[in-house]
């Protein structure tokens, strides 16, 4: 918080919502609606549009004023009939916003209630997601576990199949899937991506709609899988359910960025199948980083953003032989501060940690510390440009620079 006044001053982080329409979106026929506000879902489709460089379906309950008061039943019933009759959607997820969450509409009770009266084969999930409870890290939290939940109820274990489920964080971009896959199949792993975004957030040109993503039989297989493997907290709390109600252990591993946490993840893969993988690539990337050594070596730097990039990024900048002199991460808790303190573990400099933070206490944090480089996403762009500081454009959003979704 600012110190200023008692007000976030320029958040850094995204609303909730915004997290579990990117999870929703990387599966196969879906649609996300929002029950709401207009404006929440054009400014949710602006920042997807502008970052992704792709259009972006997502349906609005469009609530008004009397429906603040009255309570937004009515716009919610005629909206699932709107969508549906204009989509078709495998899949619905109706996603809840800080208007309705504070008025209290029962969105559970209005779609049984649709359910009853309406025989449809669009299936509708439910996700409350108010802003005020967190950032878009916790929307996506959220969503991934909500869908593993719904659509592994009723089924009963009764094998093992040759096959791994791995959720993906929300940090990672479509060609961060795609070369995953690439991975994987070169190994010949089955695998089962959730979300699976390498297509849906990066259109093949020529193609106006893409409905590629994760299948919805494939989630409801799930529970047969040898393992998980996820990557940073988004998936945490499914794979966590897999675990405590059909037995699927998992895995947690970081962002795979920089050479320690990339071995973390060919470490397991080699373990799997027995293979050596990407002696040379990694060879490759060792003498990179001996080459920059000189030019990157000692430069303060500031790292901030979401929490599992943050780690990640922060872990890399360590190996490149750079001075980390602040961390910051909007929207974390004290399980994150801790993570990030493990990967500081026997650094000799000092390194000031925020969370919970907003840009403007950031701000004057810089000015104090003065560093030689910033690294964070396009929100970040005006202290950058106030105090002269280089910002390496990195994670979610990226509004000012093509090709950002893709790093």
């Amino acid at each position: 918080m600012s110190m200023k006044n008692y007000v976030t001053i320029n958040p850094c982080k995204m609303c909730q919502p915004m997290g579990a329409i990117m999870a929703i979106n990387g599966i196969k026929d879906s649609m996300s609606l929002l029950h709401g506000s207009q404006g929440c879902a054009t400014y949710m489709r602006l920042h997807l549009a502008h970052h992704f460089e792709e259009p972006f379906d997502v349906a609005s309950s469009a609530m008004n004023e009397k429906a603040a008061i009255y309570g937004g039943r009515e716009q919610l019933l005629t909206a699932i009939e709107n969508v549906i009759k204009g989509y078709s959607p495998s899949l619905l997820a109706i996603i809840t916003t800080c208007l309705t969450e504070t008025i209290g509409d029962n969105v559970e009770a209005i779609v049984k209630e649709y359910k009853q009266k309406n025989h449809v084969d669009t299936e509708i999930i439910t996700i409350s997601t108010p802003s005020y409870g967190g950032g878009h890290i916790y929307g996506y939290e959220k969503a991934v576990y909500e869908l593993i939940k719904h659509f592994t109820s009723g089924v009963i274990k009764n094998r093992e199949d040759e096959f791994i489920n791995i959720f993906i964080g929300e940090g990672f971009s479509p060609a961060d899937v795609r070369n995953l896959k690439k991975i994987l199949q070169s190994l010949k792993i089955e695998a089962v991506i959730i979300p699976d975004i390498s297509e849906s957030f990066d259109k093949p040109f020529g193609i106006c709609k893409c409905n590629n993503g994760t299948n919805i039989s494939d989630i409801k297989r799930t529970p047969h899988a040898k393992r998980s493997i996820v990557f940073g907290k988004g998936g945490l709390k499914a794979a966590e359910y897999l675990y405590d109600k059909f037995g699927v252990t998992f895995i947690s591993l970081p962002y795979p960025i920089g050479i320690k946490n990339t071995d973390m993840l060919y470490n397991i893969l080699m373990d799997m199948t027995g293979s050596v993988l990407y002696i040379k690539e990694r060879s490759r990337l060792v003498d990179a980083m001996v080459d920059c050594h000189k030019y990157l070596s000692g430069k303060k730097t500031v790292i901030y953003g979401e929490p599992d990039l943050v780690s990640g990024i922060l872990s890399f900048c360590l190996e490149l032989g750079m001075k980390p002199v602040l961390v910051a991460m909007g929207d974390a808790t004290s399980e994150f501060f801790e993570e990030v303190r493990d990967v500081l573990k026997g650094y000799d400099n000092q390194c000031l940690m925020l969370f919970g933070n907003d840009f403007d206490e950031m701000e004057r944090k810089i000015e104090k510390l003065k560093p030689d480089i910033m690294i964070g996403n396009s929100n970040g762009r005006r202290i950058s440009e106030k105090l002269n500081i280089p910002l390496v454009r990195v994670g979610f959003p990226i509004h000012d620079r093509v090709g950002g979704s893709r790093i």
